[in-house]
């Protein structure tokens, strides 16, 4: 988190356009489901920014839920887009 996500979360908390529509016209891509789990308590950024991702639920790695719950949702069905996973040639046959 310090070098990564401290440094962009203080360039978007300065940014004059990332506050212009409070970031609904920001996309931010991950790779799997560990970037909205970690981007998740940044309120400031699930507030509008669009997520995009292969998985639309997380894992709860450390975090007080019921008893034997190992996922939740991690992207908002309003404004969050499920993507395609790895795809090779294989799995398109």
């Amino acid at each position: 988190n310090r070098f990564i996500f401290d440094p962009m979360m203080d360039f978007l908390r300065k940014s004059r356009h990332f506050h212009r529509l409070n970031g609904a016209d920001h996309i931010f891509l991950f790779a799997d489901g560990q970037g909205p789990r970690i981007w998740d308590s940044y309120d400031l950024l699930r507030s509008s920014a669009v997520f995009l991702s292969p998985e639309s639920r997380c894992p709860t790695w450390g975090e007080p839920l019921r008893r034997y719950v190992d996922v939740k949702r991690c992207l908002s069905s309003w404004k969050d887009l499920v993507i395609p996973g790895h795809t090779d040639y294989a799995r398109i046959q």
